[in-house]
């Protein structure tokens, strides 16, 4: 590489970044400016004005598409009534009672009278009608020039009035025999029959009945239609209608029905406010068919609309704007902006689907767009004053910025090189987060170089045991194996498996207490046999090794304490077993308990773990508690133990030492302090003895069903229930496993083992279904999670959905017997 020279120039500070800077301020400045202007700002912007107004149409859409479908057409009630009545009437007069003869028309309308006005209330339309068909096949209109056709239709111009009786409806056609019976009013445009004088002038009735006609095989709502604005009468109120055809069970239609609402109401459903101001603004609910390029109008809400367009005047759709809307002119030339949405009325394939229902929202683009102009003036002015202001404000700051950066610089040449070291804050933000940078980088450095080494220990670590899992079940092994070897074999595997679910929990461990998700669990507890459990596991861990273990405990009689068992446990285990692993054979571990009463409710106690094993070095004593160290490989374990000691004891209030001399042996001391429990009875449970009491004889013969979706486990737990004479049935997924249940008799099953997660529906979901299904064995029945979901939080779920029991995976065979007879004994 080439040195240097002394005279060889250099640039300052200044000159190597700022000014160059400024030139990428200024060009920054013009790029800005340019894209303001010409680039895509008052695109977006007018996009965004765009995007607001259609999100309010369809929003508006939206509600009227949901009355329409869940209120105003929902006529299957009334229909199925209708229906069953003209049944009645083809058994009784024939098969079409209505050919020719005028009183069965005006009897069935009587008879049908009731349910149409029950339906007119529940509907909240402004109209229900029904008009009798009475031609015995499809033939052209009337030569005459008109047709008179029996029905009816009743009005309630104010659907949200609450009359009990029916002195506010009005019959605009009924005959004239039966308006009195009704009960109802007679409109200024009554008249007793429907006249049609061309079958444009009856759509709404025609249309319907002749689609039926030519579909004998469809349901009503198939071939349903929607009219739009007609009258009755020249004086009658405005309407838009939609009706259905009835048929007989051969398909022959023998009347229409429908409903009708004013176009006054459907205005009132279209508040133009919402989309802006009022004035500015309109609705329109308009007829367009597809592939058409313009749209009719039915119904309008705005005094834009009054003012653009005139009666009849069809509106243009076709001039696409680039924001996704249309543009068109109203008849004073006044540029508006349109959207719309079609409104789903119609099922599928219906013969009228081509005329569609939208719903039209516009505004004056100037005052769509106002804002895109206000705010492109607005940014060009900022622009240039922002120019103006950052060439300043960097001639001030480059002064101050390169006399520090000149300091730092000198500071870090004279420091000498070490693994831990600490540069001067300069108190500027930037440049102090640069040094504490620089300091991180070498922890990061030596954090990851850790992380490293873990994983490949972890890689090499669960290899082993797998390889003794895979190789002693391979079929080379046990080819030719007696039974006492096949023995020896499945001993290997067992053992194998339990380390490696060791490593597993010390990592999951690990986690939950980094991520704070450790939750302290205390319990009353005796101090005289608080360590029995960990005593008895390093009594077996010693023999083993043949080191002699010594115990000097001196706790005090009938004294009962409060505290976490599980966690201290295992801080004590971890201690103890580390120990043991560390001295060699005929060597010595010494657990040591000292519990002084401190006051009437307070105890301190003092651990000590010490053995005359191998020793800690000074070096590694400085980094003795970080997560995955180790001082020699090869000795098992991921270097965690102590990590979670440490934390573990801090999450309890109290400390952890150590001292340690190599080749002498190790000394740690944890201090904690206790509650005293006053005047209570020993809670501990040993779980252990339980497990080897239990009865297993209360399982033979009792029901369960396995809900897992996993074949291996399946087979694990089957084998495992039957082979103390439980009966199994299985469900590959949750879904599959609530059918079962359901599907079996009352108390069939005496527990249901449940895995959480599955395909279809999980775990969690199935128990909820079992527990909210009408039965009396749902809400009783023992169901026990069987899940590898191991954290505090997954038990928590489990509890709160209504599971009894949390087994964690894999499976303890004595704890699943345990907790099996513990419920089924019951």
């Amino acid at each position: 590489m080439k040195k240097r020279s002394d005279g060889e120039h250099r640039k300052s500070i200044f000159q190597a970044i700022f000014v160059p800077l400024i030139f990428v301020m200024i060009l920054q400045a013009l790029i800005f400016y340019l894209s303001a202007v010409y680039g895509g700002v008052e695109q977006s912007l007018n996009k965004n004005a765009s995007d607001i107004l259609t999100e309010r149409m369809t929003n508006r859409k939206n509600e009227v598409e949901t009355l329409f479908n869940k209120d105003w057409n929902n006529l299957a009630v009334c229909e199925k009534y209708l229906d069953e009545l003209y049944a009645s009437y083809q058994k009784e007069y024939g098969n079409m009672p209505f050919a020719d003869d005028t009183k069965l028309q005006v009897k069935y309308i009587s008879d049908a009278f009731d349910i149409l006005a029950n339906q007119l209330r529940e509907n909240h339309t402004n109209g229900i009608f029904l008009v009798l068909n009475d031609k015995t096949e499809k033939t052209s209109f009337s030569k005459d020039g008109n047709e008179n056709k029996y029905g009816c239709c009743i009005r309630d111009m104010d659907s949200t009035s609450a009359y009990t009786d029916r002195e506010d409806l009005l019959l605009e056609r009924m005959p004239s025999s039966l308006v009195e019976q009704t009960g109802c009013s007679l409109d200024s445009w009554w008249e007793a029959v429907y006249t049609f004088t061309s079958e444009d002038n009856g759509s709404f009735y025609y249309n319907p009945l002749n689609a039926a006609w030519d579909n004998p095989d469809a349901d009503g709502e198939d071939i349903a239609y929607f009219e739009g604005t007609h009258r009755l009468s020249t004086s009658d109120n405005q309407v838009v209608s939609y009706s259905i055809p009835l048929t007989d069970k051969n398909g022959k239609p023998y009347a229409v029905l429908g409903v009708e609402l004013t176009t006054k109401y459907l205005s009132s459903l279209l508040p133009n406010k919402e989309l802006g101001d009022s004035n500015k603004t309109a609705y329109i609910l308009a007829q367009h068919k597809v592939g058409s390029d313009e749209c009719t109008p039915y119904v309008a809400n705005g005094a834009l609309y009054n003012r653009c367009f005139r009666e009849g005047m069809v509106i243009p759709c076709s001039q696409t704007a680039p924001t996704g809307g249309f543009i068109l002119f109203g008849q004073d030339d006044t540029e508006l902006y349109g959207t719309m949405a079609k409104l789903n009325i119609y099922n599928n394939n219906n013969p009228f689907e081509d005329d569609e229902l939208v719903l039209i929202a516009v505004e004056e683009s100037d005052s769509l767009f106002y804002y895109s102009q206000n705010v492109k003036h607005n940014l060009l002015f900022v622009s240039a004053i922002s120019l103006v202001l950052g060439v300043v404000c960097i001639f001030i700051v480059s002064h101050r910025f390169a006399q520090p950066i000149t300091s730092l610089a000198k500071e870090a040449r004279n420091v000498e090189p070490q693994q831990n070291f600490h540069l001067q804050h300069l108190g500027i933000a930037e440049i102090d987060q640069l040094v504490d940078s620089i300091e991180e980088l070498n922890k990061n450095v030596s954090r990851e170089t850790a992380r490293i080494e873990f994983f490949s220990r972890m890689s090499h670590d669960m290899r082993t045991p797998m390889n003794a899992i895979i190789s002693f079940s391979s079929n080379e092994m046990l080819d030719g194996a007696d039974e006492e070897r096949k023995n020896d074999y499945l001993g290997k595997i067992h053992n194998s498996g339990q380390y490696l679910l060791g490593l597993i929990n010390e990592v999951l461990d690990m986690t939950k207490i980094e991520s704070r998700k450790v939750d302290l669990q205390y319990e009353n507890v005796s101090a005289k046999g608080i360590m029995d459990t960990v005593i008895s596991m390093v009594v077996k861990l010693a023999d083993q090794k043949n080191i002699d273990f010594v115990r000097d405990i001196k706790t005090p009689q009938n004294t009962y304490i409060k505290t976490d068992t599980q966690h201290l446990n295992q801080i004590l285990l971890n201690l103890l077993s580390n120990a043991v692993k560390f001295t060699k054979e005929n060597g010595r571990v010494t657990l040591k308990c000292d519990m002084t009463q401190v006051d009437t409710s307070k105890m301190h106690c003092t651990f000590v773990v010490s053995d005359n094993g191998i020793g800690i070095s000074e070096e590694f004593m400085k980094k003795l508690y970080q997560p995955f160290e180790q001082e020699k490989e090869g000795q098992g374990g991921t270097g965690l133990g102590l990590s979670i000691s440490k934390k573990l004891t801090e999450l309890m209030g109290g400390t952890i030492s150590c001292s340690s001399q190599k080749g002498v042996g190790t000394t740690f001391t944890v201090e904690l302090d206790f509650d005293v429990a006053q005047n209570v009875q020993n809670e501990q449970t040993n779980i252990s003895a339980a497990e080897e009491d239990t009865d297993i004889e209360v399982l033979k013969g009792k029901h369960i069903l396995i809900c897992e979706d996993q074949p291996l486990n399946v087979l694990i737990a089957q084998r495992l229930l039957e082979r103390v004479g439980m009966i199994v049935e299985v469900a590959n997924n949750g879904q599959l496993g609530t059918e079962v249940f359901a599907a079996s008799e009352l108390n069939h099953f005496d527990a249901v083992l449940m895995d959480i997660r599955m395909p279809v529906l999980d775990g969690l979901g199935a128990t909820k279904a079992i527990r909210a299904m009408d039965r009396e064995d749902a809400r009783g029945i023992p169901i026990i999670a069987m899940t590898a979901n191991a954290f505090e939080e997954d038990m928590k779920m489990s509890r709160e959905v209504g599971m009894n029991e949390h087994l964690s995976k894999p499976i303890d065979p004595k704890l699943l017997y345990h907790t099996l007879a513990r419920f089924l004994s019951i």
